[in-house]
């Protein structure tokens, strides 16, 4: 059926209508962004240039005049993705989230992160401090060698167990290394960092200083309100839970923890 709507000369009408719609669904797609208007008058403006261009100087055969607003165009397309990079990430990132990309690009599951999610989920229904750290490029020996080194295969179980009210370990750090707890019962510096917010205990000073010394990732559960947060680079990024917490671990972890599983 299509070869014969091009092969009856409707296919001048044809582009058209699949370009209209592709500018609608842009449009759309901006809607409400700080630079949906932008891009509408830009969109305006190409348009016009676009009819100048092909209905006017070339019928008229001024070259010149022709092959400079052919180019402007291209300028133009280059600007818009230039201003609009915000909203082109937003959008972007929205596609991502959408059922059809899950479903087609479904991440590996790591199970030592996956445990790490489930008794920080756990442990904060219960409302049990918790401080779990990653360990990346940079070592933690330091830290495991001055506390009890396990070296057990990392499980929900094992990390409720170790920060459950009233065992031993339960106010220090735990350092995972790949898929293994390298140790429990750790102490980590506190951050000195006077930007902090004042109501910031022990625990979650601990999570940012580690952080400030080394590329860890640390997982720290609030025994006062529950609340999940992740540190990295010396910053706290506060009520990370379930899937948000899976995501950002998996982005920031997933390749260490593979290649030392």
């Amino acid at each position: 059926m299509l070869r014969e709507l091009l092969a009856s000369g409707y296919q001048p009408l044809l582009e058209i209508a699949i370009i209209a719609i592709g500018i609608f669904f842009l449009l759309r797609w901006l809607m409400g962004a700080q630079g949906g208007s932008m891009l509408r008058g830009m969109l305006l403006l190409v348009g016009l240039i676009f009819v100048f261009v092909f209905l006017i100087v070339k019928r008229a055969g001024l070259e010149r005049i022709s092959w400079l607003f052919e180019h402007m165009v291209g300028l133009s397309v280059v600007a818009a993705l230039v201003v609009l990079q915000p909203e082109m990430r937003r959008g972007l990132v929205r596609i991502g989230r959408s059922p059809l990309a899950q479903m087609l690009l479904r991440r590996p599951k790591s199970r030592p992160i996956e445990a790490i999610v489930e008794a920080a989920a756990a442990m904060s229904k219960r409302r049990v401090g918790a401080l779990i750290a990653i360990e990346r490029n940079d070592g933690l020996n330091q830290y495991v060698e001055n506390a009890v080194p396990l070296d057990a295969a990392v499980s929900k179980e094992l990390l409720c167990t170790i920060f459950h009210k009233g065992t031993p370990l339960h106010d220090g750090a735990v350092v995972i290394r790949g898929s293994r707890v390298a140790g429990a019962g750790c102490l980590f510096p506190l951050s000195e960092n006077p930007t902090l917010a004042k109501d910031l205990g022990t625990r979650h000073r601990a999570a940012i200083g580690i952080t400030e010394e080394c590329d860890a990732v640390t997982v720290v559960v609030s025994e006062e309100s529950g609340s999940i947060s992740v540190c990295v680079g010396g910053e706290i990024r506060q009520g990370i839970e379930g899937e948000k917490l899976r995501d950002l671990l998996t982005d920031l972890c997933l390749e260490t923890v593979e290649t030392r599983e």
